[in-house]
C-alpha cells in the first residue's frame, strides 16, 4: 500500500511539473507589444491619411473628412498617397487623386501645381467631387448640353452622390509599365468603386 502511494505521489508531481511548463512555453511565443508601433510609423512614412484604417477584405480604407466619404483600396495599394486639389477656376469642384509609387524613373511624376511635382508617384485615378448645384447648373449648361466635353459632368462615371455632392471618376490616359497590373482590365470607371465608395446619406 506504501508503495503504490508513492508511486501516485511521484505521478502526481510530474503531471504538475509537465503543466507549469507548458504555460510557461506558452506565454514566452506571444508576439511582442511593439508591433503596433511598428506599423504606425511605416504609415507615417508613407504620408497616408492619419485617418487610414486597415481592412482585411479589400486592402485599406481611405477616409475623407471634408466631403464624408470612405474609400475601400485593393490589396497591394498599402503605399498609395492621396493628392487633394481644388480648382481655382471652377468653386465647388476639387479632384482627390489616389497616388501610387512607380519605379520608373523616366516618369515625370504628378503634377501639383505649377511649380510643384510628386517625384516618384503616378496618379492612378481621381475621384471628382462636385457641389451638387455646380454638377446640375453645369449638366445642363448650353455648352453642355449642345456640345459635350470632357469637362462635363457624366452621369457613366458618377461613384455616389447625395443632397450635397456627386462624386465621379476618371483614370489617366497613360501609366509606367510597373504599375500596368494594377490597372482593372475595364478600366478606372465607376464599376471599379462598385460597392468599394462609402458615402453617408446628407
Amino acid at each position: 500500500m506504501k508503495k503504490v502511494l508513492a508511486i501516485s505521489s511521484v505521478l502526481l508531481g510530474v503531471v504538475f511539473l509537465a503543466g507549469c511548463g507548458q504555460q510557461q512555453t506558452s506565454q514566452t511565443q506571444q508576439p511582442a507589444p511593439s508591433a503596433p508601433a511598428t506599423q504606425q510609423k511605416e504609415q507615417s512614412v508613407t504620408n497616408q491619411p492619419q485617418n487610414n484604417q486597415p481592412n482585411s477584405s479589400t486592402g485599406i480604407v481611405y477616409t475623407n473628412p471634408e466631403f464624408g466619404f470612405k474609400l475601400n483600396l485593393p490589396a497591394g495599394w498599402d503605399n498609395y498617397k492621396v493628392s487633394v486639389q481644388k480648382s481655382t477656376t471652377q468653386k465647388g469642384y476639387t479632384n482627390i487623386h489616389v497616388l501610387l509609387p512607380t519605379t520608373d524613373a523616366s516618369w515625370p511624376g504628378h503634377y501639383i501645381s505649377d511649380t510643384e511635382t510628386m517625384k516618384g508617384y503616378v496618379s492612378m485615378f481621381a475621384i471628382g467631387a462636385w457641389d451638387a448645384s455646380l454638377w446640375n447648373q453645369e449638366k445642363n449648361s448650353k455648352d453642355c448640353k449642345n456640345d459635350p466635353n470632357p469637362g462635363c459632368p457624366n452621369e457613366s462615371a458618377v461613384v455616389a452622390k447625395n443632397n450635397k455632392y456627386v462624386f465621379d471618376i476618371t483614370g489617366a490616359q497613360d501609366y509606367p509599365s510597373d504599375l500596368q497590373a494594377m490597372i482593372p482590365t475595364s478600366g478606372f470607371t465607376s464599376n471599379f468603386l462598385k460597392g468599394k465608395f462609402d458615402l453617408p446619406v446628407n
